[in-house]
């Protein structure tokens, strides 16, 4: 039976352990990260912890009992418990609780080792059901996260791999569970964080990686028309890291532009990088 920890206490994944006044329950009062951990490693762990703890003060949780150490302790022993340490998917909630500052929740499972290439590009299109206004507060990770659930399952659907999430203005944010990108005119393109998209900690570390390799990156803004004519479109998040998009609506896109930037992501991607 897989354990989860809450507040640093091993339990059954299948016990109860929420009270129902607990704030992520009944606001959506907290963050998560969902993290990759590789040979008993965090992967992107710095970034991990920087979004975590700078949205905690963001939205003035007391964090003051939490620490990076603290957290990577257990981290690391639940992978263990759940005989997952050398592969595993780790999801962190850190909830606001009127009594203590604040409370954590870590679940593990395990998943397949390494970043794959997706052999079959994405087949993706954009979520018209819903928009996401940007704001001081709408780059977290956030439990808040409706209008991308709705978006997930509506792709799951359709069916698609992925669904974009527009923004007020109609232009592409992200996607239910990824931060996008374009190829155009030689040039890699992603929205800004004023556009109201997740700060994905993928997308920090391309930001960063990218023009040291020699490409040319900048964030804009990215309207439908500009995706449906780009060279290539990929998808990132931190735990299946780069993914090509093969189709979107009318559009194909090759995979050989993105193939050199998932490449440039292997050979930096190491546990404990960052």
């Amino acid at each position: 039976m897989d354990l989860i920890c809450i507040n640093g206490q091993f339990l059954p994944g299948s016990q109860p352990v929420l009270r129902a006044g607990n704030l992520a329950f009944r606001y959506g009062d907290a963050l998560f990260e969902t993290m990759r951990v590789a040979q008993g490693a965090i992967l992107l762990e710095t970034l991990h912890f920087d979004r975590l703890f700078s949205g905690l003060a963001l939205l003035d949780v007391d964090s003051s009992s939490l620490s990076e150490a603290i957290l990577r302790q257990h981290i690391t022993e639940l992978c263990i418990r759940n005989g997952c340490a050398a592969s595993a998917r780790v999801r962190l909630e850190v909830y606001r609780d009127e009594q203590t500052g604040c409370g954590w929740l870590a679940e593990a499972l395990a998943v397949d080792t390494g970043y794959r290439w997706n052999d079959s590009g994405y087949t993706i299109d954009v979520f018209s059901d819903g928009r996401k206004q940007a704001d001081s507060y709408s780059h977290l990770k956030s439990a808040n996260y409706l209008l991308y659930a709705l978006a997930a399952r509506s792709a799951s659907a359709r069916p698609l791999d992925e669904a974009l999430v527009l923004n007020g203005a109609g232009r592409i944010c992200d996607g239910a569970r990824t931060n996008v990108f374009i190829v155009s005119n030689g040039k890699i393109v992603t929205p800004p964080l004023s556009e109201g998209c997740i700060a994905g900690v993928m997308r920090r570390l391309l930001l960063e990686r990218l023009p040291e390799a020699g490409f040319i990156v900048s964030e804009d803004e990215l309207s439908i028309d500009r995706l449906a004519g780009a060279e290539a479109v990929f998808l990132t998040n931190a735990i299946r890291g780069v993914q090509w998009v093969g189709r979107f609506r009318d559009s194909i896109y090759a995979p050989e532009p993105v193939y050199k930037i998932y490449n440039i992501l292997l050979s930096t991607m190491t546990p404990g990088i960052c």
